[in-house]
Order: structure tokens, then C-alpha cells, then sequence
């Protein structure tokens, strides 16, 4: 009986194995995505499809900014938005999984 390995000691052991490499295989991972972080560089958004400046803009345009963004510990868009004047964010009146209603100067967004 001492000298085999049953059946079930010799998975468990396999079992442990294979846990520890996909570890080891996360954290390397893990490790190199912090390492290639980027810059997208300035990301500009209009409604109207085409490029303008701030002051063309036909329509009223809020920016928020990185130090803003940074300040306000700010990490998802519904986060942002509720800092701006004339949108209301009402949290958790949806269905499973919604995350809010969004209401831009009384007018469902």
C-alpha cells in the first residue's frame, strides 16, 4: 500500500501544480500590462462629426480636465458627469445590471 500512489494523492498533486504555474503565469502578466501602459494623447469627442475648436463649438461644451479628474478621484464617465451642471444621474432604477438613468437638462440622455 506504501509503495503506489493512489489514484487520488497523484490529481491532487497535479492539481497543485497546474495552480501554482497559472499563478506564477497571472502575476508575470500582470507584471508586463503595468509595464506597457500608454498615452492616448488629447481625445477630442463632437457631436456634430467633424473637428472644431471649443469656441466654434454650436452647441455647449463642458471639459473636464486631468488635474480635474485626478482631484475628484474620478473613475468611470457616470463619476465625471456628475460633477456637471444640468445632468442628473439617478442610480439604481433599472433592471439587473443597469447602472443608473442619465437625465441631460430634464430630457432622457
Amino acid at each position: 500500500m506504501l509503495g503506489k500512489p493512489n489514484k487520488r494523492g497523484r490529481r491532487m498533486k497535479i492539481c497543485k501544480v497546474l495552480a501554482v504555474a497559472i499563478l506564477f503565469s497571472l502575476s508575470l502578466t500582470q507584471a508586463e500590462s503595468q509595464e506597457k501602459a500608454f498615452n492616448l494623447g488629447e481625445v477630442i469627442v463632437t457631436a456634430t462629426k467633424t473637428e472644431h475648436t471649443l469656441a466654434d463649438v454650436p452647441a455647449e461644451a463642458v471639459v473636464i480636465t486631468k488635474e480635474e479628474i485626478k482631484a475628484k478621484n474620478i473613475k468611470t464617465v457616470q463619476d465625471a458627469l456628475t460633477y456637471l451642471t444640468g445632468i442628473k444621474i439617478n442610480k439604481n432604477c433599472g433592471s439587473w445590471g443597469d447602472k443608473g438613468k442619465i437625465e441631460m437638462l430634464g430630457l432622457d440622455a
